[in-house]
């Protein structure tokens, strides 16, 4: 599917799940690269992060697109601080 298909099914509603975004209790990172052209600007990532109660949002300043490719480090960095903050440990079981 090309982009502009992509942009203009996004901007006509076709792709809109704001509303469902309430519904998500999880811990959430949304991960958003500062100059993420595809994206068009932090909008959708603003939208997530007010959608979604207590998410967080991490901007990967050197990053377009794809972060975890053009930051892999810093990428991993955020991911592993946000689990060890947020998720809480899982409890062995005993056999």
């Amino acid at each position: 599917m090309r982009n502009e298909v992509v942009v203009e099914e996004v901007l006509a509603g076709k792709w809109n799940n704001e509303p469902e975004l309430g519904q998500i209790s999880a811990p959430t990172l949304i991960i958003a690269g500062r100059h993420d052209a595809q994206a068009g600007s932090m909008l959708w990532s603003f939208k997530i992060l007010k959608g979604i109660a207590d998410s967080e949002l991490a901007v990967m300043n050197g990053s377009g697109h794809f972060p975890h490719e053009e930051e892999p480090a810093e990428f991993q960095r955020v991911i592993r601080e946000f689990v060890h903050r947020r998720v809480p440990p899982t409890r062995k079981c005993s056999s």
